[in-house]
C-alpha cells in the first residue's frame, strides 16, 4: 500500500465556459491537472501536506488551502465543490 491524496471534483448541472483544466497542488507542486466531475489520486509522503485548486479559466483563481496530515500507507480523500457565487473551488475532506 502507499500513502495518497485522492481528489473528486464535484460536477456541476451545467458546464461553464471558458474553464480549462483544474491543477491540483500539493505543498505548491502541480502533481494533478482534472476537469469537474473527474478523480484521480497522486503518491505523497506521510505527514502533512497542504493541497490547493487553481482553475484555468478566463481568470485564474487559487482555491483556500486545505491542510491534510497522512499516516504511512493512508488515503486522504478530499472533494472540491465549485462555487458559481464566488467563482472558485472549495475544498472539504471527504
Amino acid at each position: 500500500m502507499s500513502t495518497k491524496i485522492e481528489v473528486t471534483l464535484e460536477k456541476l448541472k451545467t458546464p461553464i465556459v471558458g474553464m480549462g483544466k483544474i491543477d491540483i497542488l500539493v505543498d505548491g507542486t502541480n502533481v494533478l491537472s482534472l476537469s469537474l466531475g473527474e478523480s484521480a489520486s497522486a503518491e505523497v509522503s506521510s505527514g502533512k501536506h497542504v493541497v490547493q485548486t487553481i482553475l484555468n479559466g478566463i481568470v485564474k483563481r487559487k482555491s483556500k488551502e486545505l491542510e491534510v496530515s497522512l499516516e504511512e500507507n493512508s488515503t486522504a480523500k478530499i472533494l472540491g465543490k465549485y462555487s458559481r457565487i464566488w467563482g472558485n473551488m472549495k475544498l472539504q475532506h471527504s
